[in-house]
């Protein structure tokens, strides 16, 4: 049976049960809040993160989801009380995410300090930080003598959209996975079978 929950100082109430229990900011397992009126009228609000995982394709995507929602929540560690078999997986996924923070880094100190290479030749998952980051640095940071270091790039990570955070995170463990397909080579003692041989 679902929790019921009152409303005694009105639109206060309301707000934070709908920041609780239906918002950006409600734990994805939750489906949502509905509200029942004196009338007896009725009114759904949906969990967003809830439906972003009830419409996610494979257990990759959701995987992804779930760290990066929790992590802006600050919720991972207790997390893992309930469902300990997420570790190694989540580990993955926090190693990726700081991966890529470390080459952004790294890229936009190689495009826009070292001018080795144009804004252009870089992977689709870079550019748009790169250049978000350097426009930060020309009206924020210069302004006050500060330069564009890690910390400013991991502060401008954990501050970017959840939706981007995942984009960066799936292209960057996408060119990851092919990377190791293409690099390694089968071992000797593995064995290939051909169309139409009989199976040994």
């Amino acid at each position: 049976h679902p929790a019921r929950l009152s409303i005694k100082n009105g639109e206060e109430d309301f707000q934070k049960i709908i920041a609780t229990w239906a918002s950006a900011n409600s734990i994805y397992y939750f489906p949502g809040v509905m509200f029942r009126s004196y009338d007896g009228a009725r009114y759904k609000f949906r969990n967003p993160n809830y439906e972003f995982m009830k419409n996610a394709k494979g257990l990759e995507e959701k995987s992804r989801f779930v760290y990066l929602h929790l992590k802006k929540l600050g919720a991972v560690t207790s997390h893992f009380e309930r469902f300990p078999e997420d570790h190694l997986e989540f580990m993955r996924h926090q190693t990726n995410f700081y991966t890529y923070t470390h080459n952004l880094h790294q890229n936009y100190l190689e495009c826009y300090v070292h001018k080795k290479k144009a804004l252009k030749e870089y992977a689709l998952e870079y550019k748009k930080n790169m250049f978000q980051l350097h426009e930060h640095y020309k009206t924020v940071l210069k302004t006050t003598g500060k330069r564009v270091n890690m910390e400013v790039v991991i502060e401008f990570m954990n501050q970017q959209s959840l939706s981007s955070q995942l984009f960066v995170l799936k292209k960057f463990e996408d060119s990851v996975n092919i990377h190791k397909s293409v690099s390694t080579p089968p071992k000797q003692s593995d064995e290939v079978e051909c169309p139409g041989a009989p199976l040994k």
